[in-house]
């Protein structure tokens, strides 16, 4: 019994170290990343210790029902390794080895729940900082020009962040304020879940406020309306044994939402970033800033070869624009094919609808629901559907802020899923 308890504590510290590691390098990815994370090798370091520790906590299981999204986890392994990658070719290897690792860690992670509690809470503190000083830029302009745009000095983006900041967008700790608003959606979906999954409300209210301000500051409209998306469609799922009052509920969440908005774009006029962007690119004539130009490039891509494509990453070297197409659809069209893309479009499509379907049941069939349980599925729902949808208009699967927390919510709700299915059949 004593053996058995040490065990279970030594799991618990090996799952919070995994998870301090993974989520330090995701919520600094396209940030401060380059002072924590100084080299290649140490990256490559780093995520050998998520690897091995995830191994270690999962005693190397693997279950049989997850069979069919271990072996579309290691196809889109596969296309990245071996369609003629792009940025191997190159010699540059951080993101695709980071991808390929996060992919390792869902086969992993699916069947241990000891690191659940800890990706939640170091999510949050990661969340409160990014917020904080984007909050703090807003109402100290000299906080960021003094302390934190030095950091960048020698970053790609480093014109534009001066260029954003002056007209009223805040880039917090990362070199883009783009990055900023994904680190506070992710934040966002993540407080809001815990909001409609516990019982002590209040503290949770406050943080989701202030990380929705922050949010705001930053001016991105797509994280900011998917992540909603996200939410809300997951608290309908939630509530599918409660048909309508849920719809009461999300039409007085919605117009409270609403008023509160309008109360505080009158102290925070910055508030209106994301409206006055609507406004901004609809004047240019272009609402979706370039991104449509991006899209017809992969498609003419996708039509010279739709087997294989041009290869995983090719089309960022096109022209040497070093931009992705802000469509992961239509870019892993064009880069592998249909048949590269289809072990890819798989994995989301089975992932998200084991996710939905699990819930759905869940909530219609049992009397006394596991807490722990629900929260994992709405958040996995909640996540998924902003992830997806921002693949739309986005890069996510190549950007490690979105791509980890994406996965470790799906693992998570793929654990219960996994508990659900064995108890229904006995």
């Amino acid at each position: 019994m004593i053996q058995k308890q040490v065990t279970f504590n030594l799991k618990q510290i090996v799952s919070f170290i995994v998870m301090l590691v993974l989520l330090t390098y995701s919520f600094t990815a396209g940030g401060i990343k380059n002072y924590i994370f100084q080299s290649v090798a140490v990256v490559i370091a780093a995520f050998g210790v998520i690897l091995v520790g995830m191994f270690f906590v999962s005693s190397g299981r693997f279950a049989k029902r997850s069979l069919p999204i271990i072996v579309l986890a290691f196809l889109c392994i596969a296309v990245i390794l071996i369609n003629r990658n792009g940025n191997f070719s190159r010699g540059v290897y951080e993101n695709d080895f980071v991808i390929i690792a996060s992919f390792i860690f869902l086969v992993l992670a699916m069947n241990v729940k000891e690191w659940h509690m800890p990706f939640i809470f170091i999510s949050v503190a990661w969340v409160l900082l990014h917020s904080t000083v984007t909050i703090l830029e807003y109402a100290i302009p000299g906080f960021y020009t003094s302390s934190i745009l030095p950091l960048f000095k020698s970053a790609m983006y480093y014109n534009d962040l001066i260029w954003v900041f002056s007209i009223g967008k805040i880039p917090g700790l990362a070199g883009h304020f783009s990055t900023n608003g994904i680190y506070l959606s992710v934040g966002l979906v993540i407080l809001s879940v815990c909001l409609m999954n516990r019982k002590r409300k209040l503290p949770l209210i406050i943080l989701v406020v202030i990380t929705a301000i922050a949010l705001l500051l930053t001016g991105k409209r797509a994280v900011l309306i998917f992540g909603a998306v996200g939410i809300f469609i997951a608290y309908f799922c939630l509530n599918a044994d409660k048909p309508s009052k849920r719809i009461v509920k999300i039409i007085g969440v919605v117009i409270l939402i609403v008023l509160l908005f309008f109360i505080a774009r009158t102290f925070i006029p910055a508030l209106d970033n994301f409206i006055n962007r609507f406004i901004e690119t609809s004047e240019r004539g272009d609402i979706t800033t370039g991104r449509g130009e991006l899209s017809s490039v992969a498609v003419r891509f996708f039509a010279e070869n739709p087997i294989i494509g041009i290869g995983w990453d090719h089309y960022k070297y096109y022209n040497n624009m070093l931009l992705n197409a802000h469509n992961v659809f239509l870019q892993l069209l064009a880069e592998n094919g249909i048949l590269g893309a289809a072990p890819f479009f798989g994995l989301f499509v089975l992932l998200y609808v084991r996710a939905i379907r699990a819930l759905l049941r869940y909530v219609k069939t049992e009397a006394e629901k596991d807490p722990a349980c629900t929260l994992a599925l709405t958040l996995s729902i909640s996540m998924q559907t902003m992830f997806l949808l921002y693949c739309l208009t986005g890069n996510p699967l190549y950007d490690s802020q979105m791509l980890i927390p994406y996965l470790c919510s799906c693992a998570m709700g793929e654990y219960y899923i996994l508990r659900i299915n064995r108890k229904r059949e006995g």
